[in-house]
């Protein structure tokens, strides 16, 4: 399947859809590109425009939803990134059938309470599916089509490893190409949990406004492009010498701080799964002139050094992003000298965080809903083979979780606890 150029997307509804079809296909000459049962699309090429119609009896000649469609899932995600810093609230949808399609979409509300959404078709399917955020009116909303109380709605399908993975890749890659584009400003404290900054008091609980409480430079790109829940460097009390693994290293700002801390003779490498992130944390390097540095492309779950390797690990809100805590910290230990150093910013959920909420991947993508609670936290560092382990809150950043100080250290016998045959 080719990927269409940005087009605006028309969805009407129509009382008949066969008179329908045979109006618009002599008004844009052209016929239909897909055909269903009380639906049909149009792929107009002059203007660009996909004109969607349902057949909804008693509601023609009315819009049922307006959207913009692109061609990739990263571009939807660039979309959102884009309208969340600017204060619209979004609603996500991914790998959700609708329109007989599998897309990845978002949803945001005009002020005149007319929907529009950013979609990218995955590939095509058989089933209508709908909207899972309209199936309290299924008759005249996209894609929804009436069914009796012996048919079910589709079923989402449960969310795996990999399935987390891939969402928390094309999120932040998304995220990297607008702070890519934005020159030094920050996110807004506004949007979706996925992106928002700011507490309710609006105090800064994310992002560079906390390396300017801390005392560390704010001027860099890297910094600016932040959208941490700490300063790892400004607690893991680096020396001159030392090699440093940041795990998850984004932009690279608390790599770029910890390559000067351990000069000389020390050196600083920045571990991230995203092709963008790397790409620029690697400008961001450049510009800083900075040149004991490393970033390298590898998942957390398989980090691609050898054993014994670092004296320090430091990462910045990120280990809750992962599916499997366990291998992470693992992997950690293995890479770490023994007594050498594990100190961390990340977000920690209280005993009472919900299952709805753990379920969701706005809240995953967002540093919550992947979070441990500090008793999973400790045990998990106790059993990949840490000691000296302290939790420390620093404020809150959720009505349910809050971001924390984590460090220990590795203990001499880590090693045969770690291996890579987890």
């Amino acid at each position: 399947m080719s990927a269409p150029t940005p087009r605006v997307q028309l969805a009407l509804n129509v009382d008949d859809i066969e008179r329908a079809v045979a109006f618009y296909s002599k008004l844009f000459d052209t016929q239909p590109a897909k055909r269903r049962p009380g639906y049909a699309n149009f792929a107009v090429s002059s203007p660009p425009l996909k004109l969607v119609l349902f057949e909804n009896p008693g509601s023609g000649g009315t819009i049922n939803h307006l959207g913009v469609e692109v061609g990739s899932s990263a571009e939807v995600e660039a979309h959102q990134t884009r309208l969340a810093t600017e204060g619209l609230l979004i609603d996500e949808e991914k790998s959700t059938t609708c329109c007989y399609a599998r897309q990845d979409k978002f949803w945001v509300n005009g002020p005149d309470g007319i929907r529009w959404e950013h979609y990218v078709v995955l590939a095509n399917s058989d089933a209508p599916g709908f909207s899972s955020l309209f199936t309290d009116k299924p008759d005249n909303v996209c894609c929804a089509t009436p069914h009796s109380d012996d048919t079910p709605a589709e079923q989402a399908e449960p969310v795996g490893p990999a399935d987390i993975r891939e969402t928390v890749r094309r999120h932040y890659a998304a995220v990297a190409v607008v702070a890519g584009e934005s020159s030094n400003k920050p996110p807004s404290c506004c949007g979706p949990s996925s992106f928002d900054v700011c507490g309710p008091g609006g105090e800064a609980v994310f992002g560079a406004a906390l390396y300017a409480q801390s005392g560390e430079d704010t001027m860099s790109n890297a910094v600016a492009a932040s959208l941490g829940c700490g300063v790892p460097t400004a607690v893991a009390d680096l020396h001159p010498g030392e090699v440093v693994l940041d795990l998850g290293s984004g932009a690279g700002a608390d790599v770029l701080i910890a390559a000067q801390r351990v000069q000389p003779g020390g050196r600083a490498i920045g571990l991230d799964m995203t092709v963008e992130m790397l790409e620029l944390a690697r400008r961001n390097a450049a510009i800083a002139q900075v040149d004991n540095v490393e970033f390298i492309e590898g998942y957390l779950e398989e980090i691609p050094l050898p054993d014994v390797s670092v004296d320090v690990v430091i990462s910045n809100c990120v280990i809750n992003l992962a599916a499997d805590k366990r291998v992470v910290l693992r992997e950690a230990a293995r890479v770490l000298k023994p007594g050498g150093r594990f100190a961390i910013s990340d977000v920690v959920a209280d005993a009472d965080l919900n299952a709805e909420i753990r379920a969701s991947m706005t809240e995953w993508t967002g540093c919550i809903g992947g979070a441990l609670n500090e008793v999973d936290y400790r045990n998990l560092l106790s059993d990949s083979g840490f000691e000296q382990i302290e939790i420390i809150e620093t404020h809150r950043v959720h009505s349910h979780a809050t971001a924390a100080i984590v460090r220990a250290r590795r203990t001499t016998a880590a090693t045969n606890a770690s291996s890579r045959r987890h």
